[in-house]
């Protein structure tokens, strides 16, 4: 069909995840629902319209999802990597970003580069984005233990090169915060919360045309937030 030129192609590990059999059902599952659409000039792509509802009936596992600073169990979890792996192509691909956003904090997202994330979730976060060229896409995708690769093909590049980065990385430290429980024995501590630090980040990318020009835009301003480690003891 004419998309013979590889215009990115972009591929995520989690390294310690790689035997997650329901982690990987998943991985499998919306790697699926992605490859070979077809985006014609001006098509746009939301990625729970394509990928649906994360559900048992529609064959998805528990795995380990973000909520409340913490990693816990939860269906569909996991294919954040195949939305943060799609959006890394579509932006080397020169796409428009329509909708996307980072997750709630960085741990537990190893895979992906602060800033340059794409959380998604059922019914109130997606990742859409436009095909802003004037030729159709087409979206490749296939995944296996812990990993997911994205390419995306034109029948030829409108472009010279694009590259992405970040800057103005700041780290906000966790804090200690410590309780007192009475149900607790004499020198026995409680981690009710483990702490994890925030960060808020930019990231950027410049596009240079075939006659050379670059030009740059920012793509997002990231906060992710700051969970304070919360200690309960006896006395």
């Amino acid at each position: 069909m004419g998309f013979k030129t590889l215009l990115a192609k972009f591929k995520t590990t989690h390294p310690g995840h790689i035997d997650d059999a329901g982690r990987n059902v998943n991985l499998s599952i919306a790697s699926k629902k992605i490859n070979g659409l077809i985006i014609p000039p001006n098509g746009k792509f939301s990625f729970n319209k394509v990928v649906g509802e994360r559900s048992r009936a529609n064959g998805f596992k528990e795995a380990g999802v973000i909520s409340q600073g913490r990693v816990i169990p939860g269906l569909g979890g996991g294919i954040c990597q195949v939305s943060t792996t799609l959006y890394r192509a579509v932006l080397l691909s020169g796409a428009k970003i329509n909708e996307r956003h980072n997750h709630s904090i960085y741990d537990g997202i190893e895979y992906a580069e602060r800033g340059l994330d794409a959380a998604v979730a059922w019914g109130y976060k997606d990742f859409k984005f436009t095909n802003g060229l004037n030729i159709p896409i087409l979206i490749t995708s296939t995944s296996g233990e812990g990993w997911v690769e994205v390419s995306i093909y034109a029948e030829n590049k409108p472009f010279e090169s694009i590259q992405l980065y970040t800057r103005n990385e700041a780290k906000k430290p966790f804090k200690t915060e410590k309780r007192i429980n009475s149900k607790l024995k004499s020198g026995e501590v409680k981690v009710v919360h483990p702490g994890v630090d925030g960060y808020t980040v930019e990231a950027y990318r410049t596009i240079t045309s075939i006659d050379g020009k670059a030009k740059e835009e920012r793509l997002s301003k990231d906060n992710y937030l700051t969970y304070n480690r919360i200690e309960e003891r006896s006395n």
